[in-house]
């Protein structure tokens, strides 16, 4: 099997794990503390070694004036989960947190379609590698929608027609990078948007939860993760 023949398996399982994200949380599982624990570690680790790497490796390819976008997106982003959390009205409150939330991961999906294409690895296990990045970044989301509805927030039914719309934006991206292709200005500007908006879930929404973190599954996260870089480092 082909690299770009994984990346195909990799944007239909997402696909389809977007479908029935509502039928699961890995948060709300017996072993959910222990499992989220490990995800925030490892995408902690991937965040420097991957993602802001990769950001700044097209910046200096590119235009250096586009490392503004990292943080201008982290403060906007900061501001506005700011703004909401300062309504009273909590219907208000959590109407609008579903809708940022459910805006900043159809946004992130599309980009994940975009990267798998974008960025394919030569070597099938760094491709691996690179794909449990981003799954893990998916994860992370995933676990920002369970913590605000945590805090007591409304979610509506969505409708049939209406799942399978927000699970195909990953196959969109790839399609879209595909069959028409990104100039690496854009990839590096989506990069930007995207670190700075993951960035921000990271400090706001993740780490407010620390004491729910498990340390000893947390550091497993992260060695796992930085196994797998020194594996990709020196010795793909």
């Amino acid at each position: 099997m082909n690299n770009i023949s994984v990346v195909i398996v990799f944007i239909c399982l997402m696909s389809v794990l977007k479908y029935f994200e509502d039928r699961f949380c890995l948060a709300c599982l017996s072993y959910g503390r222990k499992i989220t624990s490990v995800v925030i570690g490892a995408t902690v680790i991937s965040l420097f070694t991957e993602l802001l790497d990769s950001i700044y490796t097209g910046i200096h390819e590119t235009n250096k004036l586009l490392v503004l976008i990292l943080p201008i997106s982290f403060i906007l982003f900061f501001f506005l989960h700011r703004h909401i959390y300062q309504h009273k009205d909590s219907q208000r409150q959590s109407n609008e947190l579903n809708t940022v939330v459910k805006t900043a991961m159809s946004f992130s999906d599309v980009l994940i379609g975009i990267l798998a294409v974008s960025q394919v690895r030569n070597n099938l296990l760094s491709e691996f590698i690179f794909l449990g990045i981003l799954l893990s970044y998916e994860l992370i989301e995933q676990l920002s929608f369970h913590i605000i509805h945590e805090k007591k927030s409304s979610q509506k039914m969505c409708s049939q027609l209406q799942k399978i719309f927000l699970s195909i934006w990953p196959l969109l991206g790839f399609l879209y990078a595909y069959f028409i292709g990104v100039s690496e200005m854009i990839t590096t500007v989506l990069l930007a948007i995207y670190g700075g908006i993951v960035f921000s879930i990271i400090v706001r929404e993740i780490f407010s939860q620390e004491r729910k973190i498990l340390p000893v599954y947390f550091l497993a996260g992260t060695s796992s993760f930085i196994l797998l870089f020194f594996i990709n480092i020196f010795i793909l």
